[in-house]
């Protein structure tokens, strides 16, 4: 929202440009805005992306390990080894429904198994590739699980840095609509204060769907 009210601002450019106090205060407002956006993209992107990497990863690695532990259990059966059938017979309706960290052991023990019958499953159109390629998308989904405490200090901190970012910007079109004042009367007042009118709409409709 505050972009309308630059625009305005940089449009009128030559209206205020000698006025020495304004066009530090713009120059400000330039600053601080951009490292806005930039702060808002770091977070956005760190919630956005790594849920969608997240759920990605856990879909692929649930259907391809299904792909080999169902026909991997038919060993147990063969073999008369019931608890070894129990241990490889999961769905992935099964799977779906564990939290991440639980799927993320259930997996390693799955890997395990298929690493321990890997001679055996060449029978079952089973390869080492196919196990090696499991292992692979087993780490890829681990990769997702919750961070290491350094790394959700820092998005923390990002957090905090743009808030105290949006505070300064508060403050900086404070002075603006004063030093704006000046102008009263102008188009570019008017134009400038239908901005700011955006910019407050903005703000209140957020305030409001936060209740």
């Amino acid at each position: 929202m505050i972009g309308v009210a630059r625009r305005t601002l940089h449009n009128h450019q030559s209206e205020w440009e000698k006025n020495v106090r304004m066009t530090q205060e713009v120059t400000n407002l330039d600053t601080t805005a951009e490292r806005a956006d930039t702060l808002s993209t770091e977070v956005t992107t760190d919630i956005t992306g790594s849920t969608t990497d997240k759920i990605n990863a856990r879909q692929k690695v649930i259907a391809e390990i299904v792909k080999l532990v169902k026909p991997a259990s038919v060993i147990g059966l063969d073999t008369n080894d019931m608890l070894l059938h129990r241990q490889l017979s999961v769905s992935k309706g099964m799977m779906n429904k564990m939290k991440y960290g639980d799927l993320a052991d259930l997996l390693d023990n799955l890997y395990a198994l298929l690493v321990k019958y890997q001679e055996k499953l060449v029978d079952y159109d089973i390869t080492l590739e196919n196990v090696t390629a499991a292992k692979t998308f087993i780490d890829a989904y681990k990769a997702t699980l919750p961070e290491p405490r350094e790394l959700v200090v820092e998005r923390k901190t990002t957090k905090e840095a743009l808030s105290e970012c949006l505070a300064d910007l508060r403050g900086i079109v404070y002075v603006l609509d004063n030093l704006m004042k000046r102008y009263d009367g102008t188009p570019f007042y008017s134009e400038y204060k239908n901005a700011r009118i955006i910019v407050d709409l903005g703000t209140h409709k957020k305030k409001e769907d936060k209740k």
